[in-house]
């Protein structure tokens, strides 16, 4: 929307932005950080009804993870396609691996008047600043409040790379029952036999 500092009204993609003039750095009146910030920046209105964040790297984390993570991307494709609801996927890319091609290179990404894509990527700087006892490659919540953090969706939705939706998750955003200042949870059975 048009609270976004670098929006203009037909455009809410920070590379085709014509204000300011990126590409000439002589009539830029925003310095680097202040960029960075605009393109994150959450606006005063919510854009779409649903933000869905995940965190994840190209280290094939689990297996399978091409597979895994196109078939999540492709789901949520469907049912922003068969919902009619627009909304955006943040896709927190954390500390990617050298020598491995991004995320953004290594997924199909499908286009729909429903439903926008963000690639936040974390760099390994950044990743290596915490300092904890058990250092891991991705740190996933803080990840998913990264994502959080910079949504743009009136309501939240933090999911896994390899989560597929239900249509418990179709009929809930069709109905458009969820309320404010609430955690909504959807329990499963064991799927595993003993």
């Amino acid at each position: 929307n048009d609270t976004h500092l670098l929006s203009n009204q037909h455009s809410f993609d920070c590379l085709s932005c014509e204000l300011p003039p990126v590409t000439n750095q002589k009539h830029m009146k925003y310095n680097p950080k202040q960029l960075f910030e605009a393109c994150l920046d959450r606006g005063k209105l919510a854009e779409y009804y649903v933000s869905v964040v995940l965190v994840t790297r190209n280290d094939n984390y689990g297996g399978d993870q091409l597979d895994r993570l196109q078939n999540m991307l492709d789901s949520t494709f469907l049912m922003a396609q068969d919902t009619k609801t627009r909304i955006e996927v943040l896709i927190i890319e954390w500390n990617p691996v050298q020598g491995k091609r991004s995320i953004a290179d290594t997924y199909r990404f499908r286009r729909s008047d429903y439903l926008t894509w963000r690639i936040i990527t974390v760099p390994s700087k950044v990743h290596g600043a915490f300092q904890y006892p058990r250092p891991k490659a991705l740190y996933e919540f803080e990840g998913k409040n990264l994502g959080i953090r910079y949504a743009r969706g009136e309501y939240v939705v933090c999911v896994n790379q390899d989560d597929i939706w239900s249509q418990n998750m179709y009929n809930a955003i069709k109905a458009r029952t969820w309320k404010k200042k609430m955690i909504f949870t959807q329990g499963q059975g064991i799927h595993a036999p003993k």
